[in-house]
């Protein structure tokens, strides 16, 4: 009986330590003081054919101000680019601008299919 509970107690032992990593410190620190020192920019555009969508966004925070844009083609052939700014003054302030392409956008037209599509039944419902 008593070797029987050693050997629970061993394969316990056994498959808890098998998580944890003995040996091994990882240290991560942050500091959370200068949170509004941090500088970033990036920028990124989508331009699918099949889709018809064309976008793309940019934005910069240097200091206490953050500007920005992003602009997209409307079904029209319009372009509409709305320009931002936000800083710790005047809060967030916009101008948008809308134009036509020189040349003009080819428009696609899609129509519903007339067969109704078949959706399976949902594995499980949460």
């Amino acid at each position: 009986m008593i070797m029987h509970q050693l050997a629970v107690i061993l394969i316990g032992f056994l498959m808890m330590t098998r998580y944890l990593t003995f040996g091994q410190f990882t240290e991560f620190f942050a500091d959370y003081k200068d949170k509004n020192v941090i500088d970033y920019s990036f920028k990124y555009s989508v331009d699918d054919e099949l889709s018809g969508v064309s976008m793309d966004h940019w934005e910069e925070k240097s200091d206490n101000r953050i500007i920005g844009r992003y602009a997209l083609l409307e079904p029209g052939g319009y372009v509409r680019s709305v320009y931002y700014i936000v800083d710790g003054e005047s809060g967030f302030r916009s101008t948008t601008q809308t134009r036509m392409l020189v040349t003009p956008y080819p428009t696609r037209t899609f129509q519903q299919s007339s067969v109704p599509y078949q959706h399976h039944t949902p594995i499980a419902y949460v």
